[in-house]
């Protein structure tokens, strides 16, 4: 229960308690080795492994984890041996449960990436998101819901035009931010960032203002957005910011990437908010997505394959362009490759953007990263480290992905790349 409401820190003590009323109890090992490698308490993580194996002899999830340790420490051709020798690899696809079958094909696709065996890492991503796709749970998310909702806002902002330019502001949100982006966007390095800051306060990524439309929704056309009364307005901003510990004297940031298919209802109830727009090449973006292992929801069922990717990419941006154009938004556009390149400088137009001032302490964001308690993204072991530049032209390695760029030469020219 304590895991689930993210208190990390207090959880632990109880599994270490449980540990020692049955030491052979695997649960309480299997939740904590999770539990420190997601922190990146790396130490703990290969301690309790030494330990684990006296009590369980031949588990295999621990030459799972032993390959994962060995990942996160950059032995990538000792983590693929483990991986792949014979005798565990067969108990890898035989003894495993379907969740952690998508674990082991996980690892093994991103130790092929670092070795260079790319197109091997590529179906092994594929195979991945198969069997994540089938797991009873996920089978309830259908791509068409959000292409569906995409295609009618899209459909609904071309036809309407904004009745009234009179401004409106209800509760003082000026200090508010909403980090947008196409997920793998570079949104969680500029949300790590800036959580280094004395001034903001970063919200968790979670649905905060989803959970307020959603709401709204339930009682209200698609068209009733454009005549949602001031009193309402209000009442949904109350809410809004009631929902998580607010505070007046920090610039508040909701970072939360696909925000940008309701950037409308976004700036229809929070018109003074400030929107921070994360660029990422777009092939780069789709290679991302695809080869990320995402928790399964009704957006990130479209990330099963790059053709069901590049759709989703090409429906969410020429939506987000429709609303930039029918609310006339201003917005700061952050490039993820020159945070990368030129970090002080793209980091203080950021800044300046928000009205706040550079503080020394930005620098070394990764090391405000290892003292959070829990990161909720799959990234959560890249914002632990320092800038590297990897990451820029990935997509280049992958030749089914190079084969799609056609379908976003839009972007890639809007975006000057």
């Amino acid at each position: 229960i304590l895991l689930q409401n993210d208190k990390i820190y207090e959880s632990e003590n109880f599994f270490k308690k449980s540990m020692k009323i049955n030491t052979s109890f695997w649960n309480n090992y299997d939740f904590l080795l999770k539990q420190y490698e997601k922190q990146s308490r790396l130490d703990d993580f290969i301690n309790l492994i030494k330990a684990a194996k006296k009590i369980f002899k031949n588990n295999i999830m621990l030459f799972y984890y032993e390959s994962l340790y060995l990942f996160r420490k950059k032995n990538y051709k000792e983590s693929l041996d483990i991986l792949i020798n014979e005798e565990n690899k067969k108990n890898f696809q035989s003894s495993l449960s379907t969740s952690n079958l998508s674990e082991y094909l996980h690892l093994l696709s991103r130790v092929y990436e670092k070795l260079g065996f790319y197109n091997e890492s590529y179906k092994l991503a594929l195979n991945r998101n198969k069997t994540i796709l089938n797991f009873n749970e996920n089978k309830i998310f259908k791509k068409e819901i959000i292409l569906n909702t995409i295609t009618t806002y899209k459909n609904f902002f071309k036809k309407n035009k904004l009745i009234s330019k009179r401004t409106f502001e209800g509760v003082d949100h000026s200090n508010l931010t909403f980090i947008i982006g196409f997920p793998r966007s570079g949104t969680t390095l500029l949300d790590t960032i800036l959580r280094s800051h004395s001034n903001t306060l970063v919200l968790e990524e979670k649905p905060y203002l989803l959970d307020i439309r959603h709401n709204f929704y339930k009682n209200h056309q698609l068209a009733d957005i454009l005549k949602i009364s001031d009193d309402e307005k209000t009442q949904m901003q109350k809410k809004y910011i009631n929902s998580f510990e607010y505070k007046a004297d920090k610039v508040i940031i909701d970072k939360y990437p696909l925000n940008l298919i309701e950037l409308g209802f976004v700036k229809t109830i929070f018109p003074k908010s400030k929107i921070v727009l994360a660029i990422r090449h777009p092939l780069d973006c789709i290679i991302s997505c695809v080869m990320t292992s995402f928790k399964m929801n009704e957006a990130m069922v479209n990330f099963e394959d790059e053709k069901t990717t590049v759709h989703f990419y090409n429906e969410c941006f020429e939506l987000l362009f429709k609303y930039f154009e029918f609310y006339n938004i201003d917005y700061l556009e952050v490039k993820y490759e020159n945070v990368i390149s030129n970090f002080k400088n793209e980091i203080n137009v950021l800044l300046k953007y928000l009205n706040l001032d550079f503080e020394e302490g930005i620098n070394s964001f990764y090391k405000t990263a290892m003292l959070r308690e829990n990161i909720n993204t799959p990234s959560y072991d890249q914002v632990t480290q320092p800038i590297y530049t990897s990451s820029i032209n990935r997509y280049k390695n992958f030749d089914e992905i190079k084969k799609i760029k056609s379908e976003v030469n839009y972007w890639i020219k809007k975006f000057s790349y």
